[in-house]
């Protein structure tokens, strides 16, 4: 689970919590082993569960019909405040200003607005839903937890475009999208597939067929995702789905690389004996850090995204002397603009043209004043640390840039001659 998640490390006491929520009460028993249990084949007393920890936990008032998902808290949780490391690593913003985001086919409960806009009072969430059963009570649901003005629930055609509220509001550029799309393709997969128990391998599942199943299955459903993502463009920063298999990640990744699309990443989110991923992609050129975006996984070698994160250690190097190196280095450089940190032995660095390679350097064409020096193409993060054996390592964090070629040649560049300062050539 995710390191914020209030679940990680706690056991959900039913006992304690049929205190704080009285209507669970009636569910709870004492398992074989003396500990205070539900029945988890019981449809009444899943909705229970999950209505308690919302009103325990976050404060909100859960109506959930009783042939919609009953969505399971933890799970639901960890992939909001992914979403959250996701804004905060890649906002141009400061904290006090609004964040919009968008959640498709948001569900009878409409958790992933309601958990989103708890926990940040800035966000502002559209909520999309084709079934007019979970629509109605969606909006019912907002209204009785006095988030209206920071949720608008919008039906959508379930024949129409995926991010089609986004035509009504031609100024809107929300930062992200989410979705946990219909996982299957027909009922009979739903059948065949263990994964239908979403809450484990003996729990029940209360989800209609418009809720599960699509053309296609969900990779049908977020194939579509990426091709309509290509229309609408940098509207949305990061575009963002759930899966619940693996093979389904390798084979929207590959839908990524056909599409040309290459700044992408995956997640893992684990809940008891449940797995599911979660794949971002981006027509910006905002990137993540590798921790958000390569899951470290032996599964994925194959479809996870290049490090945007690169290390070079030095022997034997002080980290003052580093830093002078880097310092005299980078400000040589023109149309670059420097933000250092002393405290923090970081600097973050604005590029506004390849400067550092043989070619630039021959032209000598770089005279702009330092203030003028046009949009930024490239920004990173040079940061110096211990690492092992009390080396001292540099490390690169690419923030912002469409062309990978830029960053790595900037890397080259660096490196290479911090070397060479180094050792006094």
């Amino acid at each position: 689970m995710h390191a914020r998640n209030l679940y990680q490390h706690t056991y959900v006491d039913f006992s304690e919590l049929a205190e704080a929520y009285p209507a669970l009460k009636p569910y709870v028993f004492v398992d074989s082993k003396g500990k205070p249990n539900i029945n988890f084949k019981d449809a009444n007393a899943l909705r229970c569960l999950t209505q308690g920890l919302l009103h325990r936990d976050f404060n909100l008032t859960l109506s959930l019909p009783t042939d919609r998902l009953c969505p399971p808290v933890p799970n639901r949780l960890d992939y909001v405040l992914w979403i959250q490391d996701v804004i905060e690593s890649t906002k141009t913003i400061d904290n006090s200003l609004e964040v919009v985001g968008m959640d498709i086919g948001t569900g009878a409960s409409a958790i992933y607005p309601l958990l989103a806009c708890r926990l940040r009072s800035n966000w502002r969430m559209i909520a999309t839903e084709v079934d007019q059963v979970s629509l109605d009570f969606a909006i019912e649901n907002v209204k009785r937890n006095d988030l209206s003005s920071n949720i608008n629930v919008v039906q959508s055609l379930a024949e129409g475009s995926i991010f089609g509220a986004l035509d009504s509001s031609p100024t809107l550029r929300p930062q992200f999208s989410m979705c946990n799309p219909p996982f299957y393709s027909s009922a009979d997969e739903i059948m065949a597939s263990s994964e239908a128990k979403e809450l484990g391998p003996h729990a029940v599942c209360t989800g209609a067929p418009v809720e599960m199943v699509t053309e296609g299955g969900e990779v049908g459903f977020v194939t579509r995702m990426v091709l309509e993502s290509k229309v609408f463009g940098d509207r949305i920063r990061w575009y963002t789905s759930l899966l619940g298999k693996s093979s389904s990640v390798m084979a929207i990744v590959e839908v990524l690389k056909n599409n040309k699309i290459f700044n992408y990443g995956i997640q893992e989110f684990v809940q008891s004996h449940t797995k599911r991923w979660a794949v971002a992609w981006s027509l910006t050129g905002h990137r993540l850090p590798d921790k958000l975006c390569r899951v470290p996984k032996a599964l994925f070698h194959g479809s996870l995204p290049l490090p945007n994160e690169l290390i070079q250690s030095y022997p034997g190097a002080s980290k003052a002397g580093l830093k002078e190196c880097l310092s005299t280095l980078l400000s040589g450089l023109p149309l670059v603009r420097l933000e250092g940190t002393a405290q923090e032995d970081a600097f973050l660095v604005h590029a506004a043209a390849n400067c550092w390679s043989r070619a630039a350097r021959r032209k000598q064409a770089y005279s702009a004043p330092i203030d003028n020096i046009g949009p930024t193409i490239m920004t990173c993060n040079l940061r110096l640390e211990s690492g092992n054996d009390n080396d001292i390592q540099l490390r690169c964090r690419w923030i912002y840039g469409l062309e990978r070629d830029i960053f790595e040649t900037f890397w080259s560049h660096i490196t290479r001659k911090v070397t060479d300062m180094l050792r006094g050539n």
